[in-house]
């Protein structure tokens, strides 16, 4: 019943489906996850807090990503309106007052309706642009691009302590931006996100032609 585990499930689901579009098991997936996610938004949304739940975690975009693919698979306009949404928010909780990505942190899950900066996390920007990437594919505007490019500016300084955590060079990536400085660990998970955060960027810069 984790939001969360049900959005990786269906997003995995969606996959399936784009090389076996009669996979009954997949879109059943979908199916699920798209009620689940739209009726939690529905009960947990308020004027201010268009949102699955009462608190942000890691990974968010992710559950608008999943309501995404659940209504495009399902033929289910009001799952994708209610799905850019909630993209859109979370897009807007995720700017600083300088304009730059600021993912949220890790020092603030769990708080509700509350957030917090630090420590900002490398899979939170690959989440961030993976989002916009699917919410273009589906429903296409310039507003995914320029979201996307900030988040991959992020990688490469445009952040809260104007650090360089991508090194091109080696393809590696530090864990994160701490209230300190920068996590100076490279694990396989930021490296990881660094990646595949910079081959979903291209894929989209390449279709909108940035």
């Amino acid at each position: 019943g984790s939001p969360r585990t049900l959005a990786f499930a269906a997003l995995g689901a969606s996959l399936v489906l784009e090389v076996d579009p009669g996979h009954r098991e997949a879109r059943k997936m979908l199916a699920r996850t798209g009620a689940l996610l739209f009726q939690l938004l529905k009960a947990s949304s308020r004027p201010d807090w268009t949102w699955f739940e009462t608190v942000l975690g890691y990974d968010n975009p992710r559950l608008p990503e999943a309501l995404l693919r659940a209504g495009q698979y399902s033929d289910n306009e009001e799952w994708i309106a209610t799905g850019i949404d909630a993209l859109r928010w979370i897009n807007q909780m995720q700017i600083s007052e300088q304009g730059y990505f600021r993912p949220i942190g890790s020092d603030g899950f769990g708080r509700a309706h509350d957030f917090l900066p630090f420590d900002q996390q490398p899979l939170e920007a690959w989440a961030a642009i993976d989002a916009c990437s699917t919410a273009n594919e589906i429903v296409p505007s310039n507003e995914w691009s320029q979201h996307a490019r900030l988040a991959m500016a992020w990688f490469h300084g445009a952040n809260d302590r104007n650090i360089s955590l991508a090194d091109v060079a080696t393809g590696t990536c530090r864990d994160g931006i701490t209230r300190q400085g920068v996590n100076e660990n490279r694990g396989a998970e930021s490296i990881l996100a660094y990646q595949l955060g910079y081959y979903g960027y291209m894929r989209l810069a390449n279709i909108n032609g940035m």
